[in-house]
């Protein structure tokens, strides 16, 4: 797994919430908060799903799975993680 841009990731989502606290701080409309809050989060669920997939596959690997189960279920997990 890549750590350093997972670590890029996680610290863009810091100061997407950090943008969050000084718009309300400054009195900024409903809907831009909103779409700023929409953006940490997304970032946060792509920083979870990164972590997901390659634990998946780590574990895949020890199972001695097919390249195409591998595949499907990666799939299969990334299609269930973005229901959440």
């Amino acid at each position: 797994m890549d750590k350093e841009t997972l670590h890029i990731r996680l610290k863009k989502a810091a100061g997407q919430v950090m943008a969050v606290d000084r718009m309300l701080e400054e009195g900024r409309d409903t809907a831009s908060l909103l779409v700023q809050l929409n953006a940490a989060n997304s970032a946060l669920m792509k920083v979870g799903e990164m972590i997901l997939e390659e634990s998946v596959k780590e574990r895949l690997e020890k199972l001695a799975a097919t390249d195409e189960d591998k595949e499907k279920t990666v799939t299969e997990i990334r299609r269930l993680f973005s229901m959440s």
